[in-house]
């Protein structure tokens, strides 16, 4: 499974953000490249605590068919539901440039990489640092592989 600990991390994720620009054009993604990046950052708060959250979602998300379904191979669906404290269209994620927010995307999981003890996540209930870091992995890659090169 793949994760932000493995060797993926630095070839794949890291290669994606620095390669996306304004002029990506988004396949099915509601979000600009900035709330996108924004929106990425904010789960990485999350997990840190500097967000405070609690549980939402469907109850099932937080059984073991759900954190299957959530944390498995599977990719998710467009549409997803988001966390309110995530949700560009209900939260308003002051501009920056884009290459800053990368830079922030990119600091805040070197910072989740480098924490033991991470915050359980309001859908999922995942609270142990190996399955934080398959769902940052996955909830990254659903993000970055809509945004065209």
């Amino acid at each position: 499974m793949r994760s932000i600990d493995t060797h993926i991390y630095d070839r794949e994720l890291a290669g994606w953000v620095k390669q996306r620009t304004g002029t990506n054009l988004r396949k099915w993604a509601k979000m600009t490249l900035h709330q996108m990046l924004a929106h990425c950052t904010t789960q990485l708060q999350k997990a840190l605590g500097e967000i405070p959250g609690h549980l939402q979602g469907l109850w099932i998300m937080r059984t073991v068919l759900g954190k299957s379904i959530g944390l498995g191979k599977i990719p998710w669906a467009k549409g997803s539901a988001t966390p309110r404290e995530m949700n560009v269209e209900t939260n308003n994620f002051a501009p920056t440039d884009i290459e800053s927010e990368k830079r922030r995307l990119l600091h805040y999981l070197e910072r989740v990489r480098s924490t033991e003890s991470l915050q359980p996540h309001p859908f999922f209930d995942v609270r142990s640092k190996q399955e934080w870091r398959r769902l940052i992995y996955k909830h990254l890659d659903h993000h970055l592989r809509h945004c065209s090169q």
